[in-house]
């Protein structure tokens, strides 16, 4: 059977940390555009979902506007999203919009495992895996609620430093508990960047500029 499959991109405006991060740009590139370029290279019908009026986006891309009852953005208002959005779909992938590096053959690659092994649900990048109570590089005390940073299922508690640049995830994730819950596959990609901060936008452009 073919699988039906879609990329989605979330981009709302509502950070704290870094306000408007979604337009912030990297080499006078908004960071959305990264991700819209990584949707038409998959070639897979995209939809963009905003909170934004006057975003450019080209032609290929379906834009629908989103819901304030789903503005905060974690794995289970995103999973209410997406159900709403009613797709015609059995396998999505999630593009983080802030995430401006990616390795479109690995994504292409876990895409094409997933669909060969009915048994995986998701499938995600990660960043290196550090032993640390803190996440994302910053002083805050781990959440340990948030199951997506753990790998609770092996008795461990491996803390990654982000969570995925992209997400692969079968249609019935949408209808459990947590998204994440289920076989869960993980790689952790050296493209894996996400942007949380004015500081990391302006480390990324300094490393790249310095090699």
């Amino acid at each position: 059977m073919s699988e039906k499959i879609v990329t989605i991109i979330l981009a709302r405006m509502g950070s704290e940390r870094f306000p408007n991060k979604n337009i912030a740009p990297l080499f006078g590139i908004p960071l959305y555009l990264y991700t819209v370029e990584h949707a038409r290279q998959l070639g897979y019908p995209c939809y963009f979902v905003t909170d934004y009026n006057d975003l450019y986006l080209p032609e290929f891309v379906n834009v629908v506007k989103e819901k304030k009852e789903y503005a905060t953005g974690d794995h289970n208002q995103n999973a209410e999203l997406i159900k709403s959005l009613n797709l015609d779909a059995d396998i999505y992938i999630l593009l983080q919009v802030t995430s401006p590096f990616r390795n479109i053959d690995g994504i292409r690659i876990a895409t094409d495992i997933m669909i060969s092994n009915e048994e995986i649900d998701i499938y995600f990048s990660v960043s290196k895996p550090i032993k640390k109570l803190y996440y994302h590089g910053h002083n805050e005390p781990v959440n340990f609620k948030q199951k997506d940073r753990t790998y609770s299922y092996t008795g461990a508690k491996e803390i990654y430093q982000e969570t995925g640049s992209y997400y692969i995830f079968r249609k019935r994730q949408l209808n459990k508990k947590h998204i994440m819950d289920g076989r869960r596959y993980s790689i952790q990609e050296p493209y894996n960047i996400d942007i949380d901060t004015q500081e990391d936008l302006l480390k990324i452009e300094g490393k790249i500029i310095e090699y």
